[in-house]
């Protein structure tokens, strides 16, 4: 199994039509960081959980993308598949490498 950490996004991205509130966001960032460094233990259920979780809080395009990429490596790849075509319709402002992969 491939380590993700490379290619998980540290940062959380463009924000989304609806403005959740300032703790919410803060909350937000705040599990979106405790799934990436999840990522770099290897531990893709927590980091899934994390990420599922911030981006309730504060949907963001680039919290999506990290949600597939824990689905695939877990092997929910129905999920993965749908949750990456779902991040692929939002994420208009993200990145051209991001995007291709």
């Amino acid at each position: 199994m491939r380590i993700l950490a490379p290619l998980l996004v540290l940062c959380l991205g463009s924000p989304a039509s609806a403005q959740p509130d300032a703790a919410a966001v803060d909350e937000a960032r705040r599990l979106f960081e405790d799934g990436i460094a999840a990522v770099g233990r290897q531990d893709y259920v927590v980091a899934l959980d994390d990420f599922q979780r911030s981006a309730t809080l504060a949907p963001r395009p680039v919290t999506l993308f990290n949600i597939g990429r824990c689905q695939r490596v877990l092997a929910d790849l129905p999920a993965a598949y749908a949750t990456l075509l779902q991040y692929l319709a939002l994420a208009t402002e993200e990145p051209a490498d991001r995007l291709a992969e």
